[in-house]
């Protein structure tokens, strides 16, 4: 491994270790994958930082109900971006 990668690993369990006794969600926004919504009709594809009870999420710009819990690349596939 690269001294970057050393220093980065060394950093987030750091992190890790200062917020275990503080707050559980922070942790977890450290390591879990990030998911994704995509929206339809804008083309755009948004951050999914909704609580996860939350079923109906709606685009900011056109309220149309957004797709939610994709990866980037399935968000990118479905708003029409082509993937190479």
């Amino acid at each position: 491994m690269s001294k970057d990668l050393w220093e980065r690993s060394f950093q987030l369990l750091s992190q890790a270790y200062k917020l275990a006794n503080e707050d559980w969600p922070q942790i977890r926004k450290l390591f879990w994958r990030k998911t994704w919504c995509a929206c339809h009709v804008c083309k755009l594809v948004f951050e999914d930082d909704y609580p996860e009870g939350k079923d109906n999420v709606y685009c900011p710009h056109c309220g149309q109900n957004l797709e939610r819990g994709l990866s980037l690349k399935k968000a990118k596939e479905l708003i029409g971006v082509i993937i190479t």
